[in-house]
């Protein structure tokens, strides 16, 4: 029995031998560059869909602080101030 194991073991094909591939001339090939295309234009799809909605929204923009006036806070503790009947 183990000589029969033996002589099927010696009589199977051993795998062809590994090629040696040159990392300089592989390339991506056709599908890299379909992927590449690809991604390249849901990028600019989602760029002109984001301009869009960015050119729906309308905001009234406030004049900015000058530097040198001072702060001044209108929180809630200002608020409840003016608010309260008792003061």
């Amino acid at each position: 029995m183990v000589s029969g194991t033996v002589h099927w073991l010696a009589e199977t094909p051993s795998p062809p031998p590994v090629r040696y591939v040159d990392p300089q001339t592989v390339g991506p090939g056709l599908t890299g560059f379909v992927i590449f295309v690809f991604l390249c234009g849901a990028v600019f799809l989602l760029w002109k869909s984001m301009n869009k909605q960015l050119k729906k929204i309308d905001f009234e923009e406030e004049s900015p602080r000058p530097v040198n006036a001072p702060f001044t806070s209108t929180g809630p503790q200002d608020a409840r101030k003016g608010s309260d009947p008792d003061s």
